[in-house]
């Protein structure tokens, strides 16, 4: 762990080394926070009140009220022939902050770094974590080339992606909330407002289960004392865990639209995609055990009559889902998304989305998922482990997701007001959360919100019948800087 934090702490300086010296003048920014959340059991105080298929032993450490606290920095530079960007982020991995579910994906290394860091009972560990560590050249006034940690999303939806493939996955609870990079090399070229090329090389850290976590696709942030692992193999990198990524993006007066793709090779997606699913899935499974997948998107935003109308759909070779209802790993499968969002004279803005989620699971699997769950904790397993698949995601569970977030401003008293609801209409899951922020001053922020998850129908094992907990009550203050 000592090794990892003089690593991390290096690559620091050297970063505000290189920006001091190659390019303008640093500027720092930032926010610090303090939160409380409030758990609201359903059947009474009892001890334990916090049990569930999820949350054996209550290994997640949740409690009545889970205080939590986060600071973010972010550094940057930027000049005539070059910049550079580094972001940190210091806060708890806890339950509050929906780490477990929302950004450990369970198909890469970030499941097995919550995983171990669930097993060896550090729930509530601090973590130092590298948002963005990147440094850009302008070599031409058309290109572009920038090495390091870097934001490679993509997409136009609000809450889901489909197209979004080297980028990070979003946080369901907070579609807003910035992103962590991808570790990656990447080339862009713009021919002014008309059409822009992105072509990356990437490398997933610790691919293998090492239990490093971050860039690729697994969703989840480079942490300093989660885990153990190092990223790399014994003999230093680990160059079956790469992949290459491009996108172009077309520009027109009102519309546009873009097309990406991905090639992503590593020993992690090996147990996804399973050696034996044969050439029609896309996997390899010669001497050097790896498996790939390929993807390829597209997707569109325009605006007619003031209505901002957009949509994304994605083919991947196999499902990155690793959920332990998996029944057909290699199969291809669709992704798509369309939505809309208006703002009406009063102000208030009006966002609605539809998902298909071509790697979610029908009634059959969500249950199957259910028993193998209670089949392993009937069998001894008090904690995750290396178990594949025992964490699942919000949003991403089910086939069908509806979205809908209203948002009003309330100039008058600094505040405004919003409600986010998710629906899916084929496990009748309903997720709630309105949320009030405050402007106490230009500085400092108050939000208070609520989430509520319900179970429109018995028997469907969605979300809300799975969670360990269903309603939640936090508040939250920030200073920005």
């Amino acid at each position: 762990m000592k090794k990892k934090i003089v690593v991390s702490i290096s690559i620091v300086f050297i970063f505000l080394a290189a920006g001091s010296n190659a390019f303008s003048e640093m500027t720092f920014s930032g926010n610090a926070g303090i939160s409380a959340m409030i758990i609201l059991p359903e059947g009474g105080y009892s001890e334990n009140r916090f049990e569930g298929a999820l949350n054996p032993n209550n290994i997640m450490g949740l409690h009545d009220i889970m205080p939590g606290t986060d600071l973010n920095i972010k550094l940057s530079s930027e000049g005539e022939t070059g910049a550079l960007d580094m972001w940190l982020t210091i806060k708890p991995f806890n339950f509050p902050d929906w780490e477990l579910f929302s950004s450990a994906e369970g198909t890469e290394p970030g499941l097995y770094a919550y995983a171990g860091m669930l097993e060896s009972g550090n729930s509530g560990i601090t973590g130092i974590n590298i948002k963005r560590a990147s440094i850009s050249l302008y070599p031409a006034d058309y290109l572009s080339v920038t090495i390091g940690r870097q934001d490679l999303f993509t997409g136009y939806g609000y809450a889901w992606n489909p197209m979004n493939f080297a980028g990070k996955r979003k946080d369901i609870f907070d579609p807003q909330a910035e992103l962590a990079g991808t570790d990656s090399v990447t080339f862009s070229l713009n021919a002014g407002n008309i059409v822009s090329l992105n072509i990356s090389g990437i490398y997933e850290a610790g691919g293998s289960g090492s239990g490093a976590s971050g860039g690729g696709t697994s969703g989840s942030e480079s942490s300093v004392g989660a885990t153990s692992g190092t990223g790399t193999s014994a003999a230093g990198i680990d160059l079956h865990d790469m992949g290459a990524f491009a996108g172009f993006t077309f520009y027109f007066p009102s519309v546009e639209f873009s097309v990406d793709g991905i090639y992503y090779f590593s020993k992690a997606i090996e147990s996804l995609l399973g050696s034996s699913s044969g050439s029609s899935s896309g996997t390899s499974s010669g001497s050097s055990g790896t498996s790939f997948y390929t993807g390829a998107g597209a997707g569109f935003m325009a605006d007619i009559m003031g209505i901002g109308i957009y949509g994304e759909g994605a083919i991947l070779n196999a499902s990155r889902s690793s959920l332990l209802a998996t029944s057909s790993k290699g199969n291809p499968v669709f992704n798509g998304l369309g939505g809309f969002q208006y703002t009406f004279p009063w102000e208030t803005t009006l966002t609605f989305e539809y998902f298909y989620n071509g790697e979610g699971y029908d009634l059959s699997q969500r249950e199957s998922y259910y028993q193998q769950i209670v089949t392993l904790l009937a069998s001894g397993m008090t904690a995750p482990g290396s178990t594949e698949g025992y964490f699942l995601i919000p949003g991403y569970f089910s086939k069908h997701y509806l979205f809908l977030n209203i948002l009003q401003p309330l100039y008058d008293i600094n505040s405004e007001a919003s409600l986010a609801a998710i629906y899916s209409p084929d496990s009748y899951n309903l997720m709630l959360m309105p949320l009030y922020r405050y402007n106490i001053s230009d500085e400092i922020s108050l939000e208070l919100g609520y989430l509520g998850l319900f179970s429109l129908k018995d028997g469907q094992y969605n979300e809300a019948f799975l969670f360990p907990a269903r309603h939640f009550v936090s508040a939250k203050v920030t200073y920005s800087f």
